[in-house]
């Protein structure tokens, strides 16, 4: 029985980083993104 549980634990551990990567992922996608449009921003700003 505690073997069976501790195997679950881990399944349930790896699915939790997945979707913290996955975050982080999308995080930096933003952050980038919103980088360029300032960027773009700016430059119409300047033109």
């Amino acid at each position: 029985m505690p073997q069976k549980l501790n195997k679950y634990s881990k399944k349930k551990k790896s699915k939790m980083e997945k979707i913290v990567k996955i975050t982080a992922i999308l995080m930096v996608i933003a952050m980038v993104s919103s980088l360029l449009i300032s960027l773009a921003v700016s430059l119409n700003l300047f033109i």
